[in-house]
């Protein structure tokens, strides 16, 4: 790992390529706005309900009439933070997307400072560049998916863990990022033995960081995983799509 020496031309820098990142992002999320269609529904349904301070919850007809039932089949994070921004703002179409926009735009910026961690100056530059502009992470702003805030929730953690070094602070922090990161996307919890990669040698120091962040992380998930084992009729970690979206395009 290089140097991380922080200048003030560097932070500038940051600042100007997330603005970069932020100006196309904005355009698309605002004129490429539609209703919420597959998944992106589901989100958007679990914040309205959120909002509305009926839970992580859905409606059932039970002999003509509607019954308040708990839901996990989908991820949370995504839906609670859109449910607590719909509170603030409201539920317009155009509220995900725009937040997807910010969220991409951060991304940007955390890709620059990650890869300033590691690279030159100059070859950081054009990693984050290469992330402001890329088309596919333009255009992601429109839709309602989890893609934008679980990577900037996984690029965070290996930037925590890359900031504080051989100390314990990057270890624990990068641990409840992954967990926050886990309740938008599970598959997350799998890149937390990745940190072994940027931690301190010898590789079983590395190792021991890395099992004390996935502990946390999934401490972190805990009592979301404990109000599935209470209020559903099975026990899920996160959530029950996993399966399916392990189904998609193998079947």
């Amino acid at each position: 790992m290089r140097s991380a020496r922080v200048d003030r031309g560097d932070l500038w820098f940051t600042l100007a390529v997330l603005v970069l990142a932020l100006l196309p992002r904005l355009f698309v999320a605002v004129a490429w706005a539609r209703e919420p269609v597959w998944d992106g529904h589901y989100y958007h349904f679990g914040a309205t309900r959120i909002a509305d301070g009926l839970g992580y919850s859905e409606d059932v007809l039970i002999a003509g009439h509607p019954v308040w039932k708990p839901w996990c089949h989908y991820p949370v994070g995504l839906s609670g933070l859109l449910g607590l921004l719909y509170k603030l703002f409201g539920s317009s179409i155009a509220v995900a997307p725009i937040v997807n926009a910010v969220l991409g735009a951060l991304l940007v910026g955390v890709v620059h400072r990650l890869a300033r961690l590691h690279l030159g100056e100059t070859r950081a530059r054009v990693a984050a560049l290469i992330a402001a502009v890329h088309p596919g992470l333009i255009v992601y702003s429109a839709v309602v998916m989890t893609e934008p805030l679980a990577a900037l929730l996984l690029a965070t953690a290996a930037l925590v863990a890359g900031l504080f070094g051989p100390r314990w602070a990057g270890t624990l922090g990068a641990g409840v990022v992954l967990g926050l990161a886990t309740l938008v996307r599970p598959t997350s919890l799998l890149a937390a033995p990745l940190l072994v990669l940027m931690g301190p040698r010898p590789w079983w120091k590395a190792a021991a960081r890395a099992a004390v962040a996935t502990l946390l992380a999934l401490l972190v998930v805990a009592p979301w995983t404990l109000r599935n084992c209470r209020v559903m009729d099975g026990c899920a970690l996160v959530s029950t799509n996993g399966g399916w979206n392990l189904a998609i395009g193998a079947i």
